[in-house]
């Protein structure tokens, strides 16, 4: 009940495979450096205006 491909079927299906990997990868990279910055701005945020702690 398998599905059944010839040579440059699969062949398109592993540069399809590949190409998808790289993509996601680049994505992953992407979001981790928006992270790292957002992380970086916030630490600037906070030193250049520190919350005041009130106790009520």
């Amino acid at each position: 009940m398998g599905v059944h491909l010839d040579i440059s079927q699969e062949v398109e299906l592993r540069q399809d495979y590949i190409k998808i990997y790289k993509q996601v990868r680049h994505l992953r990279s992407f979001c981790s450096s928006n992270i790292l910055a957002f992380s970086k701005i916030m630490n600037k945020y906070d030193k250049v205006y520190p919350h005041e702690i009130s106790v009520s």
